[in-house]
């Protein structure tokens, strides 16, 4: 059972190290709408001002917060996040 759990993390290790090594900054939204909503909401934790307002204990409030700005993200795939951020903000 150990062997199995080490192999499925051993094959997850590449992506997780991408997302995290990748400045949710300079991230298009082609790249954010890959990412499985844990790693959106990771992202748009670092952004400044938006990372500040977030509530990391409110999940519900967190996945909605991604759901919003992938939906301003729709349609627009060389958009960055932070614009995208700010358009879902309504700024």
């Amino acid at each position: 059972m150990r062997i199995t759990a080490f192999a499925v993390l051993l094959a997850l290790a590449p992506g997780l190290a991408l997302a995290q090594a990748e400045d949710p900054s300079a991230m298009t939204c082609a790249r954010f709408s890959t990412l499985a909503v844990a790693d959106q909401v990771s992202a748009l934790a670092t952004l400044e001002p938006f990372g500040d307002d977030m509530n990391p204990g409110d999940e519900a409030a967190s996945r909605a917060w991604a759901a919003t700005v992938t939906a301003a993200c729709a349609g627009h795939p060389d958009r960055l996040l932070p614009e995208a951020a700010r358009d879902a903000m309504g700024e």
